[in-house]
């Protein structure tokens, strides 16, 4: 019984999660935590303890001397215990890898709770900046449905998953409706968006439609 005891330990120690921030702001992404706290701001985003609440907003980095370029998580979702919302910083373009850190301490964990992640995932609210999609090394968000899409014009647009007989391709539109279940929350997004344009760029739809998996839509 000691050694399983051991083992487990030193399997769990050997591949804890990196790249993970419980503290108030992760060192260098000033201007990317500012962001996401606009955006939750804007769409009444508000902080929970509960996994199956939670909302990730999405940014990529460029790479410099220090390191290559990446992808800033800024959640909503603070751990017990802690004060402020986990953020995750890495390059990690896989969502369900990018929820993992976000919950757990390290693989040993994550796969010892697989359906508490499925269910994160299957109610996951992304906030994603036009910037993480676009070029090269984008998200892959091939398992995702939906997502609100942050426009650099600061424009907000609902993107959902739509079929075609057999293929599928991005539908276009508003944002406050990824809120829908959560009332208070979608009352707030109603008030802080005014009605708009429901539209985007051939080039930004284009990088959407690729990471979903899916060919752009019909314009």
């Amino acid at each position: 019984m000691l050694l399983v005891v051991l083992f487990s330990f030193s399997h769990a120690s050997e591949a804890r999660f990196e790249g993970v921030c419980r503290t108030a702001i992760a060192s260098g992404h000033d201007s990317r935590a500012n962001n996401a706290k606009l955006a939750f701001s804007t769409l009444g985003i508000l902080e929970t303890n509960n996994v199956s609440h939670m909302v990730i907003y999405v940014e990529k980095y460029p790479g410099n001397i220090l390191g290559p370029e990446g992808f800033y998580y800024h959640t909503n979702y603070v751990r017990k215990g802690d004060i402020f919302p986990v953020k995750v910083v890495g390059n990690i373009s896989n969502i369900r890898l990018a929820v993992e850190n976000a919950i757990y301490d390290s693989r040993f964990e994550a796969d010892l709770n697989l359906r508490q992640t499925d269910a994160a995932i299957h109610n996951l609210h992304l906030v994603i900046h036009e910037d993480a999609l676009v070029g090269s090394n984008g998200l892959n968000l091939k398992a995702i449905d939906g997502f609100t899409l942050v426009k650099r014009t600061g424009e907000y647009v609902s993107v959902k998953r739509a079929w075609d007989k057999e293929s599928c391709f991005p539908d276009i539109g508003d944002p406050c409706k990824e809120l829908e279940s959560r009332r208070e929350e979608y009352l707030n997004c109603k008030d802080n968006l005014s009605e708009g344009a429901i539209e985007i760029s051939a080039l930004l739809l284009s990088g959407v439609a690729e990471a979903m998996g899916c060919k752009p839509a019909k314009r």
